[in-house]
């Protein structure tokens, strides 16, 4: 692993291929939104999520992993970022979509990412079942270049984020005969089945196959 911070290729090619609208209006089956709906004004963040049955499930979510974070964290290393300074950062970070030319995009965004790195640092959300995602899970693949390493949203749509070296990738649930399939920006990947996957990270990536890793559970 770098040092560098993971670049998210998922954006522009989240509306291009299933289509900004159907993905912000469809149901999903989750907590509450956070946010106070009935008092949310036009053009707002929280009007935004209100809107959307997606953001408001996702907003749902980072709610409970951030509470399951805090609740667990009674002492900070010297040096550490305190949760709720992480999760006031994140927030300004996500309120600053607004400003941008497709605010519902960059939620999105912002809010897979949050969901994902929530579960990846805290043992206390790795292991949790109770709401609508899951992991991290790892795999290590036969390439050699290192372990994958997912956290599964089920919303509705279902996304999947996958971490890798340096890249952070979102990918979407497809249709598949069997197992479980995502696939993401620029033809990739991720398909799971009978406990190994086959993973491609774009069209010009070789395809590989990963076996689970136990440890990362």
């Amino acid at each position: 692993m770098t040092g560098r911070r993971p670049r998210s290729r998922s954006s522009r090619a989240l509306v291009a291929a299933v289509g900004l609208l159907v993905i912000l209006t469809g149901p999903a089956a989750a907590a509450e939104p956070r946010v106070d709906c009935r008092g949310a004004t036009s053009g707002s963040i929280d009007a935004l999520i209100c809107g959307s049955s997606l953001l408001s499930a996702l907003d749902g979510e980072t709610a409970r992993l951030q509470g399951l974070v805090t609740a667990s964290s009674t002492t900070s290393a010297s040096g550490a970022v305190a949760p709720e300074t992480e999760q006031r950062d994140w927030l300004e970070r996500r309120d600053r979509c607004m400003g941008g030319v497709a605010p519902e995009r960059c939620a999105l965004d912002a809010y897979l990412g949050r969901v994902a790195a929530l579960r990846a640092t805290n043992d206390a959300t790795r292991g949790d079942e109770q709401g609508i995602s899951r992991g991290p899970f790892g795999w290590q693949c036969d390439d050699g270049a290192g372990p994958l390493a997912a956290v599964f949203v089920n919303s509705d749509p279902a996304f999947l984020v996958v971490r890798r070296q340096n890249v952070a990738l979102t990918m979407w649930r497809a249709v598949s005969g069997s197992g479980a399939r995502y696939q993401g920006p620029d033809d990739a990947m991720f398909w799971e089945h009978q406990g190994e996957v086959r993973f491609r990270e774009r069209a010009s990536s070789p395809e590989v196959t990963c076996t689970s890793d136990r440890r990362t559970r």
